[in-house]
């Protein structure tokens, strides 16, 4: 049996729903970089690949954790720029 492993690669202030305008996403915490390692060590302890969309907004700030999250082998795909665009 072959199964499919997904992430949306974005922050807790990039949900639509939360109605925080984009214009204001750069006065909020980051906590994508220490979450995204903690499922990348999950990923790996079991051997498992995934695939990851990103946010370009996210990408734009932290390069090195997209660097990072190919550099283990996981598949990066677009999951648009900020949701409004």
């Amino acid at each position: 049996m072959k199964n499919a492993m997904t992430i949306d690669l974005e922050d807790w202030f990039c949900a639509y729903n939360l109605r925080i305008k984009t214009l204001d996403w750069d006065k909020q915490e980051l906590r994508v970089v220490n979450n995204t390692r903690r499922i990348l060590d999950l990923l790996t302890k079991h051997k498992t690949q995934a695939t990851f969309f990103v946010l370009g907004w996210i990408a734009e700030r932290v390069p090195d954790l997209i660097r990072e999250v190919e550099r283990q082998g996981h598949e990066i795909a677009t999951h648009g720029y900020s949701h409004t665009v």
